[in-house]
């Protein structure tokens, strides 16, 4: 009988290290306790920063981790491909598109704006019901104290409902996040994102495992001829990912506005 599949989740923070040692400790405290769980990461395959640090902690503790991450930031960010499947695709849009399919819920750490941009657009996509998956702020140190504010105000000048306020959800501490999302059984949908999951890392690594070179060895960022065409790429992730369960995504949604 086949093993049922990792569940993943997404997180979302910075790729910096940020201004206090207490966001690294918090990175290294979230990664231990997400593979202790026996739960996987998605991420933005960056080798430093809090991203880093989540990585490694996840890698020491003996869970998968998988990194995407667009081509324009593959040097900068310097994933580890010794120890992380990394996923190199074409653009900012796609990087995230991707992340979404493959996590079971999501969790925010310290970031800047990117991680915000990620943040807000997960939100957005449950509003508009485009999917239904738990976020979470890990909010220890009350970090995202400022972001809440800014929700509650939301709420009460009218320009998003109460209910709408608690798609963003949050904790005071990790293992709160956690048995948020992905604690007791899994529910259906988290299960059906598991098995959609797995099913795209499979169709990927089958159709590039003839052409796939180790860009970390190379030295280089991968050229247009070693990796497909966007377009035609996230057709085939679409096709897989209906397959498998997930709603379907329009193309329209992931360019540039």
């Amino acid at each position: 009988m086949p093993a049922s599949p990792v569940e993943r989740v997404g997180v979302f923070c910075g790729a910096r290290p940020g201004a206090r040692p207490q966001h690294l400790r918090l990175a290294t405290e979230f990664g231990e306790a997400l593979a202790q769980r026996g739960t996987g990461l998605v991420y933005g395959a960056g080798g430093v920063g809090i991203m880093g640090a989540v990585a490694d902690a996840v890698l020491d503790a003996g869970a998968p981790v998988t990194g995407v991450i667009p081509r324009q930031l593959y040097e900068r960010e310097q994933p580890d491909e010794s120890r992380t499947e990394v996923i190199v695709v074409e653009t900012m849009h796609e990087r995230k598109a991707l992340m979404y399919r493959l996590a079971v819920g999501f969790a925010v750490l310290p970031g800047g704006l990117g991680t915000l941009d990620e943040l807000l657009e997960v939100a957005t996509w449950n509003q508009l019901g485009i999917h239904h998956k738990p976020l979470v702020l890990v909010n220890p140190g009350g970090f995202f104290d400022p972001l809440l504010t800014l929700l509650d105000n939301m709420v009460a000048d009218g320009f998003i409902s109460q209910e709408e306020r608690f798609v963003i959800q949050v904790a005071s501490g990790v293992e709160e996040a956690l048995d948020f999302l992905v604690g007791e059984e899994p529910t259906a949908a988290r299960a059906r994102s598991a098995q959609a999951a797995s099913s795209t890392l499979s169709w990927r690594a089958a159709a590039h495992s003839s052409s796939r070179t180790s860009y970390a060895s190379a030295g280089h960022v991968p050229s247009d001829e070693s990796v497909a065409s966007t377009s035609a790429r996230m057709r085939s992730l679409a096709a897989t990912a209906s397959d498998a369960g997930v709603p379907e995504v329009e193309e329209e949604d992931m360019r540039p506005a």
